[in-house]
């Protein structure tokens, strides 16, 4: 998934740079349907049996464009963006796994041991078997002076905080004073320090008070 970003990034950025909202959606939905078929063939590869009787291959995955101070952000699985802002942290990603689901539709949330199952992940296949990416949510947003994004996968908040307060607590802690790249580098530390049992992947940049 990484390889096909960063493939596809390389050869359309510059033409983002002048392209409208529905050309960017444009691009991160063709970049997404790509990974997820690469993830797809890649399971086929590796499967040493009948692949519905597997174990299947995926990845979540979150995306953001910036360009000035305008946002775009796309989510799969529980991977996730948040706006950091003086006055606290914002999640501006919803996680899609079963138990988000059922507060999406409104539905009873239960202590449940499944409820982190994810429902839209890249690597996702048809009931034929087809490479088929899930509906990806969208986030366009502007960023203030001083404001800084941040995307991260579940390695960071799941083992750096137990809960939503105490990630942001943590984050309007560490972003006291801390460039973007030394507060992914202390994030990254508490995360490890939490148990470190999945990938921290951790990128955040800050929007300038002088920028134009």
């Amino acid at each position: 998934a990484a390889k096909v970003v960063d493939y596809f990034w390389k050869n359309e950025h510059k033409k983002l740079m002048t392209a409208n909202d529905q050309e960017i959606k444009d691009f991160l939905i063709s970049t997404l349907v790509n990974a997820n078929y690469s993830i797809c063939e890649q399971a086929r590869k590796e499967a040493k049996s009948e692949l519905k009787k597997e174990i299947p291959m995926g990845s979540t995955s979150v995306l953001a464009y910036l360009r000035g101070d305008q946002v775009w952000v796309t989510n799969l699985g529980d991977s996730r963006a948040y706006v950091l802002t003086e006055y606290g942290a914002a999640l501006v990603t919803g996680d899609q796994n079963l138990r988000g689901e059922k507060l999406r539709h409104g539905h009873v949330i239960e202590k449940e041991d499944n409820g982190f199952a994810l429902i839209r992940y890249l690597g996702h296949f048809d009931e034929n078997l087809q490479p088929a990416l899930p509906i990806p949510d969208f986030r366009t947003f502007r960023l203030l002076p001083d404001e800084m994004l941040l995307i991260c996968s579940d390695g960071l908040t799941d083992y750096a905080t137990q809960s939503h307060l105490e990630m942001n607590n943590l984050f309007s802690m560490l972003k006291k004073n801390s460039s973007a790249q030394h507060l992914c580098w202390q994030l990254t530390m508490y995360a490890n320090a939490g148990g470190g049992g999945d990938n921290i992947s951790i990128v955040a940049t800050q929007l300038v008070s002088n920028a134009t």
